[in-house]
């Protein structure tokens, strides 16, 4: 790989890990802003990284997902459009995949631990 590829994946991962957005973060948007093929830049991230992008990248919009449902009082509408969703609904409905409850259910939950403590 060469270091232009190189470096390229250190910019994306950069940017995977401090603006998880799942808009930014899409293959096809990746590639035009790189002026790269979506499979060079699938391929060369793997390689470097030894984890798919797309795994990479959902994995760090959850994380942040959680982080500002826990630690903010911003609206499950506004966090879902800071990650980049284009509804609520469809943030819902992944946070639920992985984490199997919804975004409501988990602030129920730090609220009860709250109050319980």
């Amino acid at each position: 790989m060469s270091a232009y590829h190189t470096d390229t994946m250190l910019i994306i991962l950069r940017k995977i890990v401090l603006l998880p957005n799942i808009q930014y973060l899409k293959l096809s948007a990746l590639a035009q802003k790189h002026y790269l093929s979506t499979k060079t830049i699938a391929r060369n991230f793997s390689a470097c990284f030894d984890i798919p992008l797309s795994n990479l990248a959902h994995e760090q919009i959850m994380k942040q997902a959680i982080w500002l449902l826990l630690t903010t009082d911003k609206t499950i509408e506004n966090i879902s459009d800071e990650l980049g969703y284009s509804t609520r609904n469809n943030f819902t409905q992944q946070f639920k995949r992985v984490y199997s409850l919804t975004p409501d259910a988990l602030r129920r939950l730090k609220r009860a631990t709250r109050s319980n403590a």
